[in-house]
Order: structure tokens, then C-alpha cells, then sequence
């Protein structure tokens, strides 16, 4: 699952584009969305593609969905989580395999990395942060920030950049990885990378 206590930190974004870069590696993979924000569902209203499938849920409901899926041999599902410090999301995160939390790379952002990585822990589910929405070029808040978050668990090697691409990608319910312009691949590259190394992480 996408953890976060805190919202604003891209979870919708990422959580659709690694379904996708999942189903482009040839996966069976679905999107079950706990946010009462709806992001990621109102991206599905918009798409005109059938898969990946989503669903729209209760924290409360996420096992017995990942149940469901499981038994109708999905391989990857992807959960958008509601960006709440709450005995709800905790239990949620109880139900996932692993939790991936994005971590914009800022000192103010850096710090809610606690809260989230101990709702990941209260929840005994193995997590890894991703620093996300990181500048173009060599930023030194990224390298910093990768410091700090090294200290409280795994953090990925791949980094997201800021991209105008996954903004408009989103509002137009496709993925990054879906596009074709040359233009476009340094993103495509970033995350097949990332889901590379959360699926190795996850089965390693």
C-alpha cells in the first residue's frame, strides 16, 4: 500500500502509475482506494481503458478485498491509503504485504517520515520510503532528506522528479508509463525502476 500520515505527497499519483508499470510487466493488478478524497477513483471515472480495476472502499473492508483479489489470482493491488495518524489506518496497513511511503524532500516533510514510519511499524508491515516530487537536477534537500530517512528505514534508490507529465497524465486517466513520446521517458524509466525495486523488496 501508499502510506502516508500526511496528504498532499503524491499517494494517488503513484499509487496509479506503479498499477500500470505492475500491468506493463505483465501482472494481473487492481487499485483498491481507501481515500475518502477519491482520487484515485475519480482518475478511473476519467479513463478510458477498462484495466487496471478499482476499487472504492473502507479502510475497515481492505482485507477482505485484498482477500477477494488474491482468490481471483490478482498478483499485485495497489492501495491508495487515507493520509490519517488513525487506529483505522493502522489496521488497514495490518491487511498489506508492504507499504511504500512517499516522502517529499523538504525538512518540514522529512519530519512527518516519523509518524508515518511508525504507523507502518504499530502495523508489523515492512515499509520503504520513496522520495517524491524531488526537483530537477541535483537537489540538495533530496540528498539530505535521503540522509534523515536512512536513519528510520529503507529508502529506495530511484527517486520521483517533478514532472509536469504526471499532472497531466492523471487529469486525463492515464499513467505516465502509457505514454510514447521520447520525450517522456526519462519518467517511464523512474517508475519502472521504482516498481522493480518494490516488487524485489517484496519477494526478495
Amino acid at each position: 500500500m501508499v502510506l502516508s500520515g500526511k496528504g498532499g505527497v503524491g499517494k494517488s499519483t503513484l499509487t496509479v502509475n506503479l498499477a500500470l508499470a505492475a500491468v506493463q510487466a505483465g501482472h494481473l493488478a487492481g487499485i483498491v482506494d481507501t481515500d475518502p478524497q477519491g482520487s484515485t477513483t475519480a482518475w478511473k471515472r476519467v479513463r478510458a481503458a477498462e484495466t487496471p480495476l478499482v476499487v472504492t472502499i473502507a479502510p475497515s473492508e481492505l482485507a477482505g478485498a485484498l482477500k477477494t483479489a488474491r482468490s481471483r489470482s490478482y498478483s499485485s493491488v495497489w492501495v491508495d491509503s487515507a493520509p490519517r495518524s488513525t487506529v483505522a489506518l493502522t489496521e488497514s496497513a495490518r491487511a498489506a504485504d508492504f507499504a511504500l511511503i512517499p516522502i517529499l524532500p523538504s525538512p518540514a516533510d522529512v519530519l512527518t517520515a516519523y509518524e508515518s514510519a511508525g504507523i507502518a511499524k504499530a502495523a508489523d508491515v515492512p515499509f520503504a520510503f520513496v522520495l517524491n516530487s524531488v526537483p530537477a537536477g541535483r537537489s540538495q534537500e533530496a540528498v539530505d532528506s535521503r540522509t534523515v530517512l536512512a536513519k528510520l528505514g529503507h529508502v529506495f534508490p530511484t527517486e520521483i522528479h517533478d514532472r509536469l507529465l504526471y499532472r497531466r497524465t492523471f487529469g486525463t486517466g492515464l499513467a505516465v508509463v502509457e505514454t510514447t513520446d521520447l520525450l517522456n521517458k526519462p519518467a517511464r524509466d523512474e517508475i519502472a525502476a521504482l516498481f522493480t525495486e518494490i516488487w524485489s523488496r517484496v519477494n526478495g
